[in-house]
C-alpha cells in the first residue's frame, strides 16, 4: 500500500513540474501602495512568453504589457495574467492581488 501512495505522490509532482524553457508569468505593480486617487498600473515581467492577456478586477481583458485600472473605491482587487509560448499548447497563469486604502 506504500509503494502505491509513493507511486501517486511521484505522478502528482512530476504533473506539477513546469517543462524547462516554459514560460514564467510575472505581475510588476508600478508601485507597492495605491490610494483610491490613483490608476492602478500593472505591467508584465514574464519571461519567455510571446501572448499575454490580462483579466482585470472589473472582468475586462486587455492584450497590452501594461494594464491600467481605476478603482471604483477602496478594497482589494485581483490582477490576473495569462501567458503563452509560440507553441500556444499551454497557458500559464499569475495574479496579483493589490489593496487600495482610502
Amino acid at each position: 500500500m506504500k509503494y502505491v501512495f509513493f507511486l501517486f505522490a511521484l505522478v502528482l509532482t512530476i504533473a506539477s513540474c513546469r517543462r524547462p524553457g516554459a514560460p514564467f508569468p510575472r505581475i510588476c505593480p508600478a508601485k507597492e501602495s495605491y490610494r483610491i486617487t490613483d490608476t492602478i498600473q500593472v505591467t508584465n515581467c514574464s519571461e519567455r512568453f510571446s501572448t499575454q492577456r490580462w483579466v482585470l478586477p472589473d472582468g475586462s481583458t486587455s492584450v497590452n504589457p501594461t494594464a491600467f485600472y481605476v478603482p471604483p473605491s477602496a478594497g482589494s482587487y485581483t490582477f490576473k495574467l495569462y501567458v503563452s509560448d509560440d507553441d500556444f499548447v499551454n497557458e500559464y497563469g499569475a495574479e496579483k492581488v493589490i489593496i487600495v486604502t482610502d
